[in-house]
């Protein structure tokens, strides 16, 4: 993953490659329903039918789930940026984030502690290679 992440920077592609490196190396957010946990076979195929909608609608005809994380990620920061002001302290922009992903999360079916992880991941990926390049380079710029 270290490699897709320097190969990305080379190619001016760097956020890319570390939200794929990030997804790659975390757990899947989508939420899976077992029967094993839902008894109720209503109940279980409406967790099913929401979930395979929310993997479709963000797949977007791909049929790659590399892809499909990286576009939940754009939509999940687009949609961040966009209804919440985040300024002030660390602890302040930290509740924001954690507010609007469980909002996000359960309006797509997703799991909410994986989805956190994987934001989590993504910010941590993006300070270290953004430190790593040096402030004034190319890849740090597209960070």
């Amino acid at each position: 993953l270290a490699r897709l992440v320097w190969f990305g920077s080379l190619m001016g592609v760097a956020a890319d490659a570390v939200v794929l490196a990030s997804v790659l190396s975390s757990m899947d957010p989508f939420s899976s329903p077992s029967p094993l946990f839902v008894r109720e076979e209503r109940v279980f195929l409406e967790k099913l039918r929401a979930s395979t909608s929310a993997r479709l609608l963000f797949d977007g005809g791909l049929l790659s789930e590399p892809l499909m994380h990286r576009q939940l990620f754009l939509e999940w920061m687009s949609q961040f940026h966009e209804k919440e002001w985040v300024y002030g302290d660390k602890e302040r922009v930290f509740q924001a984030r954690r507010r609007f992903t469980y909002d996000f999360s359960w309006r797509f079916s997703l799991h909410r502690g994986r989805m956190e992880h994987v934001i989590s991941h993504i910010l941590d990926l993006s300070l270290r290679v953004f430190r790593a390049t040096g402030g004034a380079s190319g890849a740090a710029k597209l960070l």
